[in-house]
């Protein structure tokens, strides 16, 4: 698809039983993943069996999809650019990905949205956000890099804050944020390796001190 400026590619199932499955040792297996960029680039897929590949003009606003379910072992997803010329100064590009699930978390009895859905934004807005803010979050991003990874070798040093940067980012990627009905947001760890089981001591107690000093009003 083309959304703007955005060449985007979108995966996901067909049948979409989003929080329906339960037992020991699941995955996700609703939801959509986004391949999406900017600068140019054109979108594509490829049936990786039988090497049929699909490309989205570039400047065309139309959608181009897949008429059959695929494996999705079969498909594969590709972004483009226009060719660079070799200068004295550097250019970039960058791409987007992102997984949309729908819905979260099912909390007594209620299925809750992602918390930045909360204003009933979807995934294109999501993206398109993201795209129009990526220099301010860049650079926002890593003064708050540089600010952490200072506060941790001050406490304990190199080795200190290589270990706790790693555990920073572990104890976000096993959390999911959500809003309840009020809009406010809940956060609940989750056990990636397991039957989706959340907000269990074992997850929540060694990852506590990071929420206690980042958010402890969530906390």
């Amino acid at each position: 698809e083309r959304w703007g400026r955005l060449a985007v590619f979108r995966v996901g199932t067909e049948e979409q039983p989003v929080l329906v499955k339960s037992g020991d040792d699941l995955r996700i297996d609703w939801g959509y993943f986004y391949l999406a960029a900017g600068g140019g680039a054109q979108a594509s897929w490829q049936e990786t069996a039988s090497s049929k590949s699909v490309t989205l003009p570039a400047g065309s606003t139309a959608r181009v999809e897949s008429r059959r379910p695929i494996p999705a072992r079969e498909v594969m997803g590709e972004l483009r650019w226009p060719a660079l010329s070799v200068g004295q100064q550097p250019v970039t590009r960058w791409c987007m990905l992102a997984y949309d699930d729908l819905y979260s978390i099912q909390y007594l009895g209620h299925n809750l949205r992602p918390y930045w859905r909360r204003r009933g934004w979807g995934a294109r807005d999501l993206l398109e956000a993201a795209a129009k803010d990526f220099a301010s979050l860049r650079k926002r991003c890593a003064a708050f890099d540089a600010e952490l990874t200072q506060d941790l070798e001050q406490a304990g040093g190199h080795e200190y804050a290589e270990i706790a940067s790693l555990a920073y980012r572990q104890c976000f990627a096993a959390s999911k944020f959500v809003a309840d009905a009020n809009g406010q947001p809940i956060s609940f760890c989750k056990e990636n390796h397991s039957n989706g089981c959340i907000a269990t001591s074992d997850v929540f107690y060694p990852m506590s001190p990071q929420f206690l000093l980042f958010g402890p009003s969530l906390a």
